[in-house]
């Protein structure tokens, strides 16, 4: 319902790119049928995520839906399966619940594009969101999602997280995959971008619920599947 009502109006917030209800819907009923039918599953030993629902950035793959990097040229096919970033946070327990809007080009600290339109202040709808990750900030911000999936090269998580007032946590480079994470150029073309990528980060609430983001991520299976990243010890 804070999705729908505030989170997608064009002339309000408009911090959601596409909407994944049906999706998160479904896997909402068969995490609660888990938990009612066995009996194995307590707080202490459920997956650090269980059940929590998240914006993920629209940078970021998830399947089905379109990755553009804020380009109406990259609409010519939607993802057809998760980033490994996506497919870790889904097995840690999340719901993806949206993708969030992006600024054109993931390069402005506001959060604009020709596709989504224009995303707004939830404070103040003459005050800029911020950007890259504007959208997952302002939907933390009103309560939409309580975490979101940011990712940061040069302030795409800080500069939304202080227009927001809410946490953003940038780890150091190359502490995070970025298979299935959109080039936001042309055709997915290779730019500067790749000596210097864009790492993936939380955008909460408070900073226990930052660090609740990084147990569920920073886990073998991320590790495992981009030998890139260098395990966490």
């Amino acid at each position: 319902w804070r999705c729908r009502t505030y989170g997608r109006q064009e002339d309000g917030v408009n911090a959601i790119a596409e909407e994944l209800y049906d999706d998160a819907y479904a896997a909402a009923v068969k995490y609660k049928k888990y938990v009612t039918e066995s009996k194995s599953v307590t707080k202490s030993n459920a997956p650090p995520l269980f059940g929590v629902p998240i914006s993920i950035k629209e940078s970021l793959s998830v399947r089905g839906t379109y990755s553009t990097g804020g380009l109406a040229c990259n609409l010519s096919q939607r993802a057809p399966q998760d980033s490994l970033a996506v497919s870790v946070l889904r097995d840690a327990g999340a719901i993806p619940l949206c993708t969030g809007n992006v600024s054109q080009l993931l390069m402005l600290p506001e959060s604009f594009n020709n596709i989504w339109g224009l995303t707004r202040n939830p404070h103040n709808f003459t005050r800029s969101v911020g950007g890259s990750s504007g959208g997952d900030a302002a939907l933390v911000a009103i309560g939409c999602v309580p975490i979101a999936v940011g990712t940061d090269v040069a302030g795409s998580i800080r500069i939304p997280a202080c227009c927001n007032g809410i946490v953003g946590f940038k780890p150091s480079a190359a502490r995070s995959s970025t298979i299935g994470t959109c080039r936001a150029r042309k055709e997915n073309r290779v730019y500067t971008g790749i000596s210097n990528p864009g790492v993936i980060g939380s955008l909460a609430r408070c900073v226990d619920d930052a660090a609740l983001f990084f147990k569920a991520f920073w886990v073998p299976q991320l590790f495992q599947g981009d030998p890139n990243v260098a395990p966490m010890t």
